[in-house]
């Protein structure tokens, strides 16, 4: 018979190889079935809670800002797919490794910009459906706070709101609006966290495209009162407004 020490270090040892046997097994399963890293569609009814299910997960509405003004997927980003560099945008607003769900009003054209970039974003899925359909099909549809250029004005005359002007830095030296604080897109969020959430924040642009993005983000990341200044610049200069020119950039303030 085994002396009772004997015995308890086999008992240990017996236990040691089960749990070693176990964590073999778990391995062997999770190398049996790999994570997903294929674009693949997504309907209404799965789209709000494959958002939810995880951190690092993005909805990207691909129209333009018309369409998307009028009414969209709360918390969606809008980055046009018309409009050229769609995957290096996407690549500087989203950290590697994110999933999106592409939205647009042509699922074919989303579906190919979901399959182009799944490299940088495996897993990112495209909605099956037009975009426009949302409300139609059952989910509530948010609408993007706008402002035109003369009310802004008078927004900005009271001291209290925040003008950002997101244009290249040629055309912010050609002429800009006095007291507007220059940022680029691409350099957005990383400058994000400058801003105050609780404050009125406009966004300017050229004619209404990349401000329509930027207000978007703001948005997603539950600033309180983010406003697209829509006509742009050219709308600002057509209401007469002031607009000063030079290479000094204003500061957050």
């Amino acid at each position: 018979m085994l002396h009772s020490q004997q015995f308890a270090y086999v008992s240990i040892a017996a236990v040691l190889i089960g749990l070693l046997s176990a964590c073999t097994k778990g391995e062997e399963r999770a190398v049996d079935t790999p994570p997903v890293t294929e674009a693949t569609p997504i309907d209404i009814d799965e789209l709000p809670v494959w958002l939810r299910a995880s951190k690092g997960r993005y909805a990207v509405d691909l129209r333009d800002p018309g369409q998307f003004v009028s009414g969209h997927l709360r918390g969606a980003i809008n980055l046009q797919s018309e409009k050229e560099q769609f995957e290096l945008r996407a690549q500087r607003l989203f950290p590697a490794g994110s999933r999106l769900a592409l939205l647009g009003e042509d699922p074919q054209r989303a579906e190919q910009l979901a399959k182009s970039i799944t490299a940088r974003f495996p897993g990112s899925r495209w909605f099956d459906d037009k975009a426009s359909r949302l409300n139609e099909l059952g989910h509530p549809m948010s609408k993007q706070k706008t402002i035109e250029p003369r009310e802004a004005f008078e927004e900005l005359r009271k001291g209290d709101a925040l003008l950002i002007d997101v244009r290249t830095a040629k055309e912010y030296l050609e002429g800009h609006v006095p007291s507007a604080v220059f940022i680029y897109p691409d350099d957005f969020i990383r400058q994000m966290k400058f801003l105050q959430p609780a404050r009125t924040i406009l966004v300017i642009s050229e004619d209404g495209w990349r401000s329509s993005l930027i207000v978007s983000l703001l948005d997603h990341y539950q600033f309180a009162d983010a406003r697209n200044v829509i006509l742009g610049t050219k709308g600002w200069r057509a209401a007469n407004l002031p607009i000063e020119s030079g290479a000094d950039q204003h500061a957050f303030k």
